[in-house]
């Protein structure tokens, strides 16, 4: 008897070991397999445990909130919030789901939900910088750079060495029109060392917005050295040169960033005013059509086109320019009065009379300049008629 109590126990024992064995071990891949980017293995080994164990509490949220962030990253939105949801069910206090949620809200563009999770978050554990940097983020992708300012503060003020959240902050100052702010930010994080390509960048914008291209140049300089295959740095470097008249070295940094984003309208656009305020017409009146041939809704490229074509007096040339633009924009009062201007050159009178009607009902500001038309194209055509 002695020893079939023993071989049950020990039977017992070997049921036991092998349980928590497996259970360790979906428990490792509920967390690890996420970590090495096997989102759908995380979910198997995941549900698994959670549809096998009777857990509940805090051990239970942990398991729904690794799955919920498998499925985020997998795209099943739906599902992930469901998990997030059943964490903090399981646990009310447990921080990490409020945060997944959030990012999930964020990338929805429900940043009233996220808000209110990272509030909670913070509710619980007011000491974590990194809850204040988060709802920072959120607050400023809903252009709320007033709270995003406050929270990027609250988080330095919690960790003084937290680099991100000055960057952060030096951002938010920016997007505001704060510029001696964002600059004081910046160059704090260049004396403490951060010679990250994106914070000469940012100091870069920041003097070009303030008119100060010639001190934009040297950050600009330094943040395409750093980051060489990134077109961003040669299209801020281009416009630099751009403002200060420096031509040549523009087309050739505009060229560099068409080189690494080929796709990129906006590049064609700054160096076809590069060529052309070099004289080189007909190459920036190519680069403008491949701008449009790239994104045809790019309307700076209709404008740079009129205005060529208007500059070189081509009113044929400006008016087939205009009328693109018009069909995108038909509600542009400056484009009508462009046109009506255009059409008065070609003696189309009727058409000059439209557009410049529509430009004075638009815009009752503009009604002299409209009038002005009117009259002209009114006596032209009498003039004809006679």
């Amino acid at each position: 008897m002695k020893r079939v109590l023993i071989g049950v126990v020990f039977g017992v024992g070997i049921v036991w070991s092998i349980w928590v064995y497996l259970r360790s071990e979906m428990t490792d891949e509920c967390y690890w397999a996420g970590e090495r980017g096997d989102y759908e293995r995380q979910v198997e080994a995941c549900t698994d445990f959670i549809e096998t164990a009777s857990i509940v509490g805090l051990d239970a949220a942990k398991l729904y909130n690794n799955r919920g962030r498998a499925y985020a990253a997998l795209g099943r939105v739906r599902e992930a919030l469901r998990d997030y949801n059943s964490a903090i069910e399981q646990d009310a206090s447990y921080v990490a789901a409020y945060l997944n949620r959030s990012t999930t809200y964020a990338r929805l563009g429900s940043y009233e939900r996220a808000e209110e999770d990272l509030a909670m978050a913070i509710g619980l554990q007011p000491g974590v910088a990194a809850l204040y940097l988060s709802r920072g983020y959120v607050r400023m992708a809903a252009e709320d750079y007033e709270g995003a300012r406050e929270d990027f503060t609250a988080a330095l003020a919690l960790d003084p060495s937290m680099d991100e959240a000055l960057l952060a902050r030096a951002q938010a100052h920016f997007r505001s029109s704060r510029l001696e702010d964002a600059a004081a930010d910046l160059e704090q994080a260049l004396a403490r060392g951060d010679q990250e390509a994106r914070v000469h960048s940012l100091l870069g914008a920041v003097r070009l917005r303030q008119g100060d291209p010639a001190a934009a140049l040297g950050p600009f300089e330094r943040a395409a050295a750093l980051e060489p295959e990134r077109a961003v740095h040669q299209g801020n470097l281009g416009q630099a040169l751009l403002n200060l008249g420096r031509y040549a070295e523009a087309d050739v940094a505009f060229t560099r960033a068409i080189a690494l984003a080929p796709d990129s309208a906006p590049y064609f656009v700054r160096r076809a005013q590069a060529r052309r305020a070099a004289g080189r017409t007909a190459e920036a009146t190519a680069d403008l059509e491949a701008a449009l041939a790239l994104a045809p809704e790019n309307v700076a490229a209709l404008r740079d086109l009129a205005r060529m074509a208007a500059e070189d007096g081509d009113s044929g040339a400006e008016i087939a320019a205009l009328d693109r633009l018009l069909a995108l924009r038909p509600n542009d009062t400056g484009a009508h009065l462009a046109i009506a201007r255009a059409h008065l050159a070609q003696g189309h009178w009727a058409a000059a009379l439209r557009h410049a009607a529509v430009a004075e009902t638009l815009d009752p500001a503009v009604a002299e300049e409209a009038r002005r038309l009117r009259d002209q194209a009114t006596r032209a055509q009498d003039d004809s008629e006679s």
